[in-house]
Protein backbone atom coordinates (compact mmCIF):
# COMPACT_ATOMS: atom_id res chain seq x y z
CA UNK A 1 0.00 0.00 0.00
CA UNK A 2 1.75 3.15 -1.30
CA UNK A 3 0.25 5.95 0.99
CA UNK A 4 1.76 8.77 -0.94
CA UNK A 5 -0.44 7.77 -4.22
CA UNK A 6 -3.80 6.38 -1.98
CA UNK A 7 -4.61 9.25 -0.14
CA UNK A 8 -4.08 8.88 3.67
CA UNK A 9 -7.77 9.89 4.65
CA UNK A 10 -9.02 6.48 2.82
CA UNK A 11 -7.31 4.79 5.85
CA UNK A 12 -8.41 7.35 8.37
CA UNK A 13 -5.28 9.26 8.60
CA UNK A 14 -6.15 13.21 8.64
CA UNK A 15 -2.40 14.25 8.06
CA UNK A 16 -3.51 18.25 8.15
CA UNK A 17 -5.91 17.99 11.78
CA UNK A 18 -2.90 15.86 12.96
CA UNK A 19 -6.33 13.05 13.80
CA UNK A 20 -7.09 9.55 13.22
CA UNK A 21 -10.00 7.14 12.83
CA UNK A 22 -9.56 3.98 13.55
CA UNK A 23 -10.96 0.58 12.48
CA UNK A 24 -11.07 -2.46 14.94
CA UNK A 25 -7.95 -2.76 17.24
CA UNK A 26 -5.31 -1.69 15.33
CA UNK A 27 -2.87 -4.38 15.41
CA UNK A 28 -2.61 -5.83 12.42
CA UNK A 29 0.72 -5.57 10.39
CA UNK A 30 0.30 -4.64 7.38
CA UNK A 31 2.89 -3.62 4.26
CA UNK A 32 3.74 -0.43 3.09
CA UNK A 33 5.63 1.37 0.21
CA UNK A 34 6.70 4.69 -1.48
CA UNK A 35 5.24 5.00 -5.15
CA UNK A 36 8.50 6.37 -5.60
CA UNK A 37 10.02 3.11 -4.71
CA UNK A 38 7.39 1.14 -6.66
CA UNK A 39 8.35 3.56 -9.58
CA UNK A 40 12.59 2.22 -8.92
CA UNK A 41 11.35 -1.57 -9.03
CA UNK A 42 9.04 -1.18 -12.18
CA UNK A 43 12.28 0.11 -13.83
CA UNK A 44 14.48 -2.41 -12.58
CA UNK A 45 12.49 -5.40 -13.42
CA UNK A 46 11.99 -3.71 -16.92
CA UNK A 47 15.73 -3.76 -17.17
CA UNK A 48 15.96 -7.55 -16.81
CA UNK A 49 13.63 -8.97 -18.93
CA UNK A 50 14.47 -12.53 -18.77
CA UNK A 51 15.30 -12.92 -15.29
CA UNK A 52 11.84 -11.29 -14.21
CA UNK A 53 9.83 -13.39 -16.58
CA UNK A 54 6.64 -15.45 -15.70
CA UNK A 55 8.16 -14.45 -11.83
CA UNK A 56 5.95 -12.97 -8.81
CA UNK A 57 7.64 -9.96 -6.86
CA UNK A 58 7.36 -9.55 -3.22
CA UNK A 59 9.02 -6.18 -2.86
CA UNK A 60 7.96 -4.08 0.63
CA UNK A 61 9.15 -1.10 2.02
CA UNK A 62 8.13 -1.79 5.54
CA UNK A 63 5.68 -3.48 8.12
CA UNK A 64 3.69 -1.74 10.26
CA UNK A 65 0.14 -1.45 12.23
CA UNK A 66 -2.32 1.11 11.90
CA UNK A 67 -1.37 1.78 15.81
CA UNK A 68 2.01 2.84 14.78
CA UNK A 69 0.78 4.74 11.82
CA UNK A 70 -1.53 6.66 14.10
CA UNK A 71 1.13 7.17 16.94
CA UNK A 72 2.85 9.25 13.99
CA UNK A 73 0.62 11.61 12.75
CA UNK A 74 -1.33 12.34 16.12
CA UNK A 75 1.70 11.68 18.39
CA UNK A 76 -0.19 9.10 20.57
CA UNK A 77 -2.10 5.71 19.86
CA UNK A 78 -5.14 6.64 21.91
CA UNK A 79 -6.75 9.98 22.81
CA UNK A 80 -8.87 12.92 22.42
CA UNK A 81 -7.24 12.53 18.39
CA UNK A 82 -8.05 9.21 18.07
CA UNK A 83 -11.54 7.75 16.90
CA UNK A 84 -12.45 4.14 17.26
CA UNK A 85 -14.77 2.27 15.11
CA UNK A 86 -15.98 -1.47 15.97
CA UNK A 87 -15.66 -4.18 13.05
CA UNK A 88 -19.08 -4.32 13.25
CA UNK A 89 -19.73 -0.82 13.10
CA UNK A 90 -17.51 -0.34 10.47
CA UNK A 91 -19.14 -3.57 8.14
CA UNK A 92 -22.27 -2.16 8.57
CA UNK A 93 -21.30 1.78 7.17
CA UNK A 94 -19.30 -0.42 4.34
CA UNK A 95 -22.51 -2.16 3.12
CA UNK A 96 -24.29 1.59 3.49
CA UNK A 97 -22.13 3.12 1.58
CA UNK A 98 -21.90 0.23 -1.18
CA UNK A 99 -25.58 0.41 -1.44
CA UNK A 100 -25.69 4.27 -2.12
CA UNK A 101 -22.68 3.18 -4.32
CA UNK A 102 -20.57 6.22 -2.92
CA UNK A 103 -16.94 5.66 -3.30
CA UNK A 104 -16.69 5.98 0.27
CA UNK A 105 -17.23 2.74 0.73
CA UNK A 106 -13.55 2.36 -0.70
CA UNK A 107 -12.75 3.66 2.70
CA UNK A 108 -14.27 1.67 5.10
CA UNK A 109 -13.30 -1.43 3.27
CA UNK A 110 -9.48 -0.64 2.52
CA UNK A 111 -9.60 -0.38 6.38
CA UNK A 112 -11.42 -3.68 7.28
CA UNK A 113 -9.05 -5.12 4.99
CA UNK A 114 -6.08 -3.78 6.82
CA UNK A 115 -7.36 -5.24 10.21
CA UNK A 116 -8.24 -8.43 9.04
CA UNK A 117 -4.45 -8.83 7.86
CA UNK A 118 -5.09 -8.53 4.01
CA UNK A 119 -3.00 -5.83 3.53
CA UNK A 120 0.20 -7.70 3.96
CA UNK A 121 2.50 -8.88 1.12
CA UNK A 122 4.03 -12.09 2.83
CA UNK A 123 1.24 -12.73 5.65
CA UNK A 124 1.59 -16.86 4.95
CA UNK A 125 5.60 -16.08 5.41
CA UNK A 126 6.74 -16.12 1.83
CA UNK A 127 9.77 -14.52 1.36
CA UNK A 128 10.16 -10.92 0.50
CA UNK A 129 12.43 -10.69 -3.22
CA UNK A 130 14.06 -7.34 -1.49
CA UNK A 131 17.39 -8.67 -2.04
CA UNK A 132 17.39 -9.10 -5.82
CA UNK A 133 17.01 -5.14 -5.98
CA UNK A 134 20.49 -4.39 -3.65
CA UNK A 135 20.01 -0.42 -5.75
CA UNK A 136 16.91 0.29 -4.12
CA UNK A 137 16.87 1.31 -0.17
CA UNK A 138 12.56 1.46 0.39
CA UNK A 139 11.81 4.36 2.13
CA UNK A 140 9.82 3.44 5.70
CA UNK A 141 6.13 4.20 5.92
CA UNK A 142 6.95 6.74 8.49
CA UNK A 143 9.08 8.39 6.82
CA UNK A 144 6.72 8.72 4.00
CA UNK A 145 4.08 9.90 7.06
CA UNK A 146 6.61 12.78 8.03
CA UNK A 147 6.77 13.66 4.09
CA UNK A 148 3.37 13.58 3.47
CA UNK A 149 2.71 15.95 7.06
CA UNK A 150 5.65 18.51 5.94
CA UNK A 151 3.96 18.85 2.61
CA UNK A 152 0.56 19.22 4.23
CA UNK A 153 1.73 21.98 6.96
CA UNK A 154 3.73 23.40 3.93
CA UNK A 155 0.72 24.03 1.93
CA UNK A 156 -1.69 25.26 4.85
CA UNK A 157 1.00 28.06 5.81
CA UNK A 158 1.11 29.09 2.37
CA UNK A 159 -2.43 28.87 1.65
CA UNK A 160 -2.80 30.64 5.05
CA UNK A 161 -0.29 33.49 3.65
CA UNK A 162 -2.26 33.71 1.02
CA UNK A 163 0.05 32.63 -1.47
CA UNK A 164 -0.74 29.31 -3.98
CA UNK A 165 -3.97 29.82 -2.70
CA UNK A 166 -7.61 29.57 -4.39
CA UNK A 167 -7.10 33.19 -6.01
CA UNK A 168 -4.12 32.46 -7.42
CA UNK A 169 -5.58 29.10 -8.95
CA UNK A 170 -8.31 30.66 -10.35
CA UNK A 171 -5.87 33.32 -12.15
CA UNK A 172 -3.94 30.78 -13.75
CA UNK A 173 -4.99 29.43 -16.60
CA UNK A 174 -6.07 25.48 -16.42
CA UNK A 175 -4.73 23.96 -19.90
CA UNK A 176 -6.75 20.47 -20.32
CA UNK A 177 -6.46 17.57 -22.63
CA UNK A 178 -8.70 16.04 -24.64
CA UNK A 179 -9.39 13.13 -22.49
CA UNK A 180 -9.54 15.43 -19.14
CA UNK A 181 -12.04 17.44 -20.36
CA UNK A 182 -14.27 14.50 -21.44
CA UNK A 183 -13.75 12.62 -17.83
CA UNK A 184 -14.17 16.03 -15.62
CA UNK A 185 -16.86 17.42 -18.27
CA UNK A 186 -19.14 13.99 -17.87
CA UNK A 187 -18.51 13.66 -14.06
CA UNK A 188 -20.29 17.20 -13.29
CA UNK A 189 -23.30 16.59 -16.33
CA UNK A 190 -23.35 12.79 -13.75
CA UNK A 191 -23.63 15.32 -10.75
CA UNK A 192 -25.99 17.88 -12.17
CA UNK A 193 -28.34 15.25 -13.19
CA UNK A 194 -28.52 13.57 -9.72
CA UNK A 195 -25.98 10.91 -10.39
CA UNK A 196 -23.78 8.97 -7.88
CA UNK A 197 -20.53 11.07 -6.85
CA UNK A 198 -17.87 8.84 -8.46
CA UNK A 199 -14.74 11.09 -6.53
CA UNK A 200 -15.33 11.72 -3.08
CA UNK A 201 -15.23 14.94 -0.99
CA UNK A 202 -12.58 15.80 1.67
CA UNK A 203 -13.40 13.15 3.23
CA UNK A 204 -13.49 14.34 6.94
CA UNK A 205 -14.77 11.52 8.33
CA UNK A 206 -16.06 8.28 6.51
CA UNK A 207 -17.81 7.63 9.71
Amino acid sequence: MALDYLDPRAIGLQLGKRTATLVGRGGTPATFTSIHDVVRLVVEIVKRPQEMQNRTIRFAGSTANMRDLIKVVTGSNRGEHLRIISIDEAKERFFELARSRNTKAFHVYARLLIEEGLAQINRCNEPLDNALFPTISPESVHKTLERLMAKASAAAAAAAAGSGGLADMKAAPVHRSDTAKSVTDGLGKSYKQGGPSVLSSSDSDTF
